[in-house]
């Protein structure tokens, strides 16, 4: 279920099954930009070899797993989100996520950070504020990557940036003007979801 203002542009073509969309809550910030092919998964928080018919699978299946997306940012096509009934998902405000990126249930970004195209973010991983995560970098399970840094590398090696107080400033204008030239041109080949309003549910 998406749950989210209608400034916000959920497109039709999102991926997210029956079952996931009756278990997760996904709130969307204004002016959020989700594409085509972005898939959202739910994943219970029960043993590998519990049976679905147990009762701790059926209980966990009961508490909904949420995804927080903050305003003005970006995910590209053929991104993968996930969360669990124990572990919320949150992705911060003014964040730029490119293509094919995965971020595993737990994990958590910090505003005005940028990830490059198929980096994975593993579970319960914390990335700081103003962070740049280069294309292929693998966040290891667990991991804390402090504001301002660099990480590359499948490593993930991490340097510290040197950004200033203006570079903040100037990245939200960025987003800003980004976001508004995609509001103006993706409604023309790509549906917003027909449930748009104060609350969307996935199909």
């Amino acid at each position: 279920m998406f749950l989210g203002p209608p400034t916000s542009f959920i497109s039709e073509h999102v991926k997210i099954s029956d079952t996931d969309s009756e278990n997760l809550i996904i709130n969307v910030g204004n002016y959020a930009i989700i594409n085509p092919r972005v898939s959202f998964k739910y994943l219970a928080s029960v043993p590998d070899n519990e049976a679905v018919s147990s009762p701790n699978f059926q209980q966990a299946m009961i508490k909904p797993g949420i995804i927080d997306i903050g305003e003005y940012t970006i995910i590209a096509d053929g991104c993968q989100l996930e969360a669990s009934d124990s572990e919320k998902t949150l992705i911060g405000s003014y964040i730029y996520i490119d293509p094919a990126v995965k971020v595993e249930k737990g994990a958590s970004i910090g505003d005005f950070c940028t990830l490059g195209a198929k980096c994975i973010i593993k579970r319960g991983a914390k990335i700081g504020k103003r962070c740049e995560i280069a294309a292929g970098t693998i966040i290891e399970r667990n991991s804390i990557i402090p504001d301002y840094s660099i990480v590359y590398g499948s490593n993930a090696l991490v340097k510290p940036n040197t950004f200033e107080a203006s570079g903040v400033e100037q990245h939200m204008k960025d987003m800003k003007m980004h976001v508004d030239l995609l509001l103006r041109i993706m409604p023309s080949y790509n549906n917003r979801k027909a449930d748009s309003g104060e609350k969307r549910t996935g199909h």
